[in-house]
């Protein structure tokens, strides 16, 4: 059961108008997306809402396979392997040039971002006037490789990449 298209709302009564509380079911692309809200009152408490909730959401992707199949794809590879975006001057998804401020300066470095364990974003930095711009980039785009391969193998070996690249 895809649990992550269904979400919270807890929106307290505003000055003129009542509350919102209950289970918000969203699915599709980011324009179009289909929306249905479960609300607490009506299916009477929380819990039944929620049931209510991902009965609806399993019902809908069962009428609609493709939409269902697209959702499995993106939770097996949570990165982007389409075709590269025009702005992209690293010739690699997730492997970007930056300018890093802090106070009394910054500093260049090539930075790869990716998903830590817990599947929050996250991004791991070299600085150019540290190791050169070849090097640098070069140890971005081999982290953002290994790490790409790591998650096709499954946790164990996202484990053990992380492991052989702590600092």
């Amino acid at each position: 059961m895809p649990t992550a298209h269904i979400s919270r709302i807890d929106k307290p009564q505003p000055r003129n108008g009542g509350a919102t509380h209950g289970w918000q079911v969203r699915v599709g692309p980011k324009r179009g997306y289909h929306s249905a809200l479960f609300s607490d009152s009506v299916f009477g408490g929380c819990e039944q809402a929620r049931r209510a909730a991902e009965e609806y959401l399993e019902q809908y992707l069962t009428e609609r396979p493709k939409l269902a199949d697209a959702i499995t794809k993106n939770r097996e590879r949570p990165y982007h392997t389409g075709k590269l975006d025009r702005r992209n001057k690293s010739g690699v998804t997730g492997v970007a040039r930056r300018f890093k401020r802090w106070k009394g300066g910054g500093g260049r470095y090539w930075t790869a971002t990716f998903k830590n364990l817990a599947g929050r974003p996250a991004s791991k930095s070299w600085r150019i006037e540290v190791l050169g711009e070849q090097e640098a980039r070069e140890l971005a785009i081999e982290f953002r490789r290994g790490w790409e391969q790591a998650v096709d193998q499954g946790r164990d070996a996202l484990e053990k990449f992380f492991n052989q690249w702590e600092d």
